[in-house]
Formats: C-alpha cells, structure tokens, sequence
C-alpha cells in the first residue's frame, strides 16, 4: 500500500470515530431532555409507594400512635373515658354488644325499654332494686319474659333476679317493680368492696335474648336500710 492510500484510509477512520462521538453526544442530551424533574440516578418517582392515610392519629414529640376507625360510629369502650357517674348517656362498643351507660340520677331509655333506678337496699345477703320500668312497645310485655333480662352486674360477677311470677307491663305504660337478688358470701365481699357500686344491665323486649344492644345503670346499695314503701312516681318520657 502507498503513501497516498495509508493517509486516505487513516481520514476515514478519523471521520467515522468524529461521526460516532456525535451520534453519542446527540442521543445524551435528547435523553436529558426527557429526564422526570427531581430524579436523580436511575430510581423513578413512580417507584415511590403513596402514603396511606390512618382515620385517626395522636402524635406526641417523634411518636405516633395510630387509632382504630370506629365501628358505625361507635367508639370502642377500651378507647372511651367513661366517668363512675356519667352526667349523660356514655355509648360504646365492645367484642359482643354495643353499651348505653347512665348513672342511677338518670333514665336508661334503650329503644323501648325505659329503666329508671328509684332505690337500692341490701338487707342481710338480699339485694332489692326498686326501678320503673317503662314498655314502649306495642304489646304488652312481661318484666322477666320476651327476651328482656334486668340483672346485678358485680364487678364482672352476673347475678340474675329472682322470679317475680307473672308481672306484665302494658303498651306504652310504666310499671314499678321490685328485684331481688339472693347474694352469695363472695358477691357480698365484692359489694362491699366496691362500697356498694353496682351495675343494672338490661336487655331490651325488641331485640330478643340475642341483644347486640344493652343498657348499664350504675347505681349505688344502701346498706342495713330497712326497704320504703313503693311510690308511684308520674310518668314521663323514661316511664
């Protein structure tokens, strides 16, 4: 090979080399032109999960503590602060039932079941709860009967009532009644130790034995105090 043909060879290696580095400059800034704003190295925003949202949230300094969504509105009981006397109504839910507690100064209005606490004694091991109880359904109901319960909770200890025969509450009429509760030694202890606090749990005639709803009347016992005569009180909206 000449001279001549060694320097025309070398000028086309030279011009295709200079060709190739263009195309390669050209195809990098068509490629930064393109580029997502923000975005550096090879990671694209899109791999980036979004954040998901929490119905409630308590934040104290750096810690954040996630609460539950309620359930239909209901707060969970566990979540509520509810007073040893509430001054109203306290409504909350727990694994079975949804509550409507009220202190023995007010009427428990459950659907149509109205329960109004009018005195409490405890007599040797006998408790008696004197209560109006108002039917606001449009049968006549019985005070033991229809699915309705009225019982003593003691500190998580149940204590049903004696019978009391054949007592029927008419439609949309109060009935004032007398509950006995014969106490064990152990549910006595128990009275007593919570200064006599207790606990009326009713279930309402609408929903049956299977009441998801039931209602709590806080109520204190009078102890070593002779039982007064039964006073029809006038009706009103809780009987």
């Amino acid at each position: 090979m000449t001279l001549r043909d060694r320097l025309h060879d070398t000028k086309a290696r030279d011009w295709l080399f200079r060709f190739l580095i263009v195309g390669v400059l050209a195809a990098d800034a068509a490629m930064l032109a393109f580029w997502p704003a923000g975005t550096t190295g090879s990671s694209s925003s899109s791999n980036t999960p979004a954040p998901t949202s929490t119905s409630t949230a308590a934040t104290t300094g750096a810690e954040t503590r996630t609460t539950p969504a309620t359930s239909g509105g209901v707060p969970a009981c566990s979540d509520v602060e509810i007073p040893a006397r509430p001054v109203e109504a306290v409504t909350c839910r727990t694994a079975s039932a949804t509550l409507t507690i009220v202190d023995q100064a007010e009427p428990l209005l459950l659907g149509d079941t109205h329960v109004r606490i009018l005195a409490a004694f405890l007599v040797d091991s006998r408790l008696t709860v004197r209560a109006r109880v108002r039917n606001e359904t449009p049968a006549e109901q019985g005070i033991q009967a229809g699915g309705q319960e009225l019982y003593v909770n003691l500190g998580g200890l149940r204590v049903d009532a004696a019978p009391t025969g054949d007592l029927r509450v008419a439609p949309h009429t109060g009935e004032t009644v007398s509950l006995r509760f014969a106490l064990t030694p152990g549910a006595l202890r128990i009275l007593r130790r919570a200064a006599g606090e207790a606990e009326l749990g009713v279930r309402p005639w609408s929903e049956g034995s299977g009441a998801t709803n039931v209602g709590v009347v806080r109520f204190r016992v009078r102890t070593g105090a002779e039982e007064t005569p039964a006073v029809d009180e006038p009706e009103s909206a809780a009987g």
